[in-house]
């Protein structure tokens, strides 16, 4: 019988770092990744950093700006 599992973790890289190191749990976290055309954009941000109305595929410089 064939098995099928789906899990959708939609901020896996940030919980997954502020578990592993507990003294990010309360910093505001942003990770980012060039687009194609070289445009640093967030790519997984905390839930503190969204609640200042930052988002994933925001530019970097503007995420800064918002925090």
């Amino acid at each position: 019988m064939k098995r099928m599992l789906c899990i959708w973790l939609p901020n896996w890289p940030i919980q997954r770092l502020a578990n592993a190191r507990p003294e990010l749990q309360t910093r505001l976290l942003i990770l980012y990744t060039p687009d194609n055309r070289g445009v640093e954009r967030v790519a997984f941000c905390s839930p503190a950093v969204r609640d200042a109305g930052v988002h994933p595929g925001m530019p970097l410089a503007e995420a800064m700006g918002s925090v």
